[in-house]
Order: C-alpha cells, then structure tokens, then sequence
C-alpha cells in the first residue's frame, strides 16, 4: 500500500533483479490497483531481496508492507437460539496485529456476510459489515467491521465473511446451529 500526496505522481517498483515495473507494464503474479491518492500492489511470490519504490517524495508518501494479510473473525456462539441477535466483527491483520485502513483505502475495501442453509444450500441472510459505529459496530474508523444480524430461521447454516479490495480477497467460513 503505497500513499502519495499528488494524484500525477508517477510509480515504478523495482525487484533485487533490478526489473522495473509501473501500473501499465507488470509481470504475471503482480496485480496493480490505482487510486487518486494511493496504489495497493500485491505480489504473488516476490523475489527475495531489497525492493525499491522509485517517484515516491519523501515525507509526503509512505508505504506499507503487508506480508501476512488475514481476516480475523470473531463469531461468538456455534448454537444460537431463534430470535437471538449476535455481533459479527470481522478485521484485517499483518502478523496478527490489527491493520487499520488509511483513509483512501477503507474505500476501495468491503466487508460482507453470506449465511446459507446447510442443508439446501439456500441463501438465507446477507449483508455488509461496516465500521461507521452503525448497526451494532461499537466505535468508527477502528478497523472492526461489524454488523448485528437477528436469525429467526432454525437449521444448520454457514457463514462466509469475506473482505474484498482491488488486489485482494479474503474469506472465513464457519458452520452454526439455530434452534
């Protein structure tokens, strides 16, 4: 994730090989998102060695490198009764600590819930998680997304949270009970 304070500026990365590489001309394994503000570039499998971030003025840019990106979960019960509501929170971490996207990025990034019916395979409930302090989110712009959701059906069901970027998408699935 590289931020620049002038949407003309012009990036080009550079591997340890010294092959350059901008946002019309980049290898396969490299995906390349371009925002007025920003440019999220992920790499499949990275040459090892120092890279290089060429057209980025100090100190108005930064960059950030995130090398174990994960979506954590937190779904708090497995049996649920009908009629109950629960928060589900869903985060994005590097190397287990909690990435708070920059005001640019949490744009360009969507939290959302599918739960399907076990059995039939009927989507029953969907939806986006927000972090907007909104419909059961406790505190905006912390980087938890949230949602309460009410289940009123019985039955075996799963559940796909799921954060979707330009370069990225993440997923966790979980069965649960509702009786």
């Amino acid at each position: 994730y590289i931020s620049r304070k002038n949407p003309e500026q012009k990036l080009t990365i550079t591997d340890p090989q010294g092959n350059a590489f901008n946002e019309q001309d980049f290898p396969t394994g490299m995906r390349w998102y371009r925002a007025s503000l920003f440019d999220v570039i992920t790499l499949s499998q990275p040459v090892p060695g120092p890279w290089r971030i060429v057209g980025l003025d100090q100190p108005e840019g930064f960059a950030t490198l995130l090398t174990d990106l994960k979506l954590q979960l937190h779904w708090p019960e497995t049996n649920i009764k009908t009629g109950d509501r629960m928060l589900i929170q869903a985060r994005l971490t590097n190397k287990g600590e909690g990435v708070p996207p920059g005001d640019q990025f949490k744009n360009v990034i969507f939290f959302s819930y599918k739960i399907v019916n076990a059995a039939t395979g009927q989507l029953v409930y969907q939806g986006g998680l927000n972090d907007k302090a909104e419909e059961g989110d406790t505190q905006a712009g912390d980087g938890i997304y949230s949602r309460t959701v009410k289940f009123d059906l019985e039955g075996e069901f799963r559940a796909l949270v799921s954060v979707t970027a330009p370069t990225f998408t993440r997923q966790q699935n979980i069965s649960f009970n509702v009786t």
